[in-house]
């Protein structure tokens, strides 16, 4: 029988068509008909992110509402309790939301999108964060706890599009990993035309050297420990220097661009310096009073982990899963439930013509949650995606 499964506006980034070639790919498609088939697990988990604050049940029984519109299937189908839903989230296992992250990830800006481009160059800026996890014997041979901590924690490092907060990239690994080296996963997502941002947790010598060999160019805030000697003053007031590696062995030095400045906080008259390197070395071409603004762009990276943190993840202190596979599965799952939000945000800025980054992400939210309800009533609408193998 055709029953459908209802997720609203998230079918407009992940079509079933979509979901059955990452099923398919990663080898997870059931043989035998099953109760939860990998493509209705697959938007479950997403609904997962959708309402944080529910239960396993409550989520599942939203989805397929829709089932009692579908030429009777309702009748033939019965809710299944969170022991079996859990077995079904072990079979799909975590490729898939990898996989499905790797084919909606990427940039959304269009050529001539003022806000997301300087001087030719897409500004996309690099942060991270961490989640802490369920304390179990499989998560805790997996990820470290913090000195003092009790909970094992994920470190997440995500690369974001400054003018459209869209998801660029991103890599996870235990908090063990350091965000240098989840950045260095990164460089297949960047390449030329793009200018990276981070902040003073990023610069080193390696990193910059690589982002440098991929075609894109950098901007990165470094502390007040780096020695950064003037090799030739320039006429705007920055200066050329040598970034210089770290421990025995250095290799050559880079050449880059240290432009200084400092911020006044309004309340308290207080000055505080910061200095970027940058490989932009042509001060003539790359005004430095922009270069510095652009850096306070970087909050952009801030403003997802906000979103990701708070206003999807809601009040739960940790991830639910207990397993590594899992965690990874339900980490990827957050990315795309963004990603999906963030892309059906663009589409409705660019048709109302204002700003994708200025529009609030919670009314997003709830617009797409109103949506799988609307989506689950009669007629059988556009968003109502077909589940096969009930």
């Amino acid at each position: 029988m055709a029953d459908a499964v209802s997720v609203g506006l998230l079918a407009r980034v992940f079509p079933a068509s979509v979901v059955d070639a990452a099923v398919d790919r990663c080898g997870v498609r059931e043989k035998l008909n099953r109760q939860l088939p990998a493509r209705l697990m697959v938007y479950f988990l997403l609904g997962c992110w959708l309402w944080s604050d529910r239960g396993y049940v409550w989520v599942l029984r939203e989805l397929v509402s829709g089932l009692r519109w579908a030429h009777g299937g309702y009748q033939g189908w019965k809710l299944p309790y969170d022991g079996s839903i859990s077995k079904a989230r072990v079979r799909l296992g975590d490729a898939v939301m990898a996989d499905l992250f790797a084919t909606v990830r990427g940039p959304v800006g269009r050529d001539g999108d003022e806000q997301v481009f300087y001087q030719g160059l897409r500004v996309c800026a690099v942060d991270g964060t961490v989640f802490d996890l369920e304390r179990t014997s499989e998560n805790l041979a997996c990820f470290e706890v913090p000195p003092g901590g009790w909970f094992p924690q994920v470190r997440l490092v995500a690369m974001v599009e400054c003018g459209t907060l869209a998801v660029v990239d991103a890599a996870a690994d235990s908090i063990g990993i350091g965000e240098r080296e989840l950045a260095e996963r990164m460089l297949p997502g960047m390449g030329e035309g793009m200018l990276i941002l981070a902040d003073r947790g990023f610069p080193s010598l390696d990193l910059c050297r690589k982002i440098a060999a991929t075609g894109a160019h950098f901007a990165i805030r470094v502390t007040s420990n780096y020695r950064l000697e003037p090799t030739k003053r320039l006429a705007d007031g920055t200066y050329l220097s040598e970034l210089l590696g770290e421990g025995k062995g250095r290799s050559r030095p880079m050449t880059v661009r240290v432009i200084e400045f400092s911020i006044r906080d309004a309340q308290d008259g207080i000055s505080e310096v910061f200095a970027l390197v940058t490989d932009l070395t042509d001060h003539e071409l790359y005004d430095a009073e922009q270069i510095a603004r652009l850096y306070g762009s970087r909050w952009r990276a801030e403003t997802l982990i906000e979103i990701l943190k708070i206003q999807i993840r809601g009040t739960h202190a940790t991830f639910r899963s207990k397993t590594p596979a899992m965690v990874r599965q339900e980490l990827f799952a957050l990315l795309c439930c963004y990603q999906a939000i963030r892309q059906v945000i663009d589409q409705a800025a660019r048709q109302a013509g204002l700003d994708p980054a200025r529009i609030s992400f919670p009314p997003a939210l709830d617009a797409v949650r109103a949506s799988v309800a609307t989506a689950i009533s009669p007629p059988r609408g556009p968003d109502r995606v077909p589940v096969p193998g009930q």
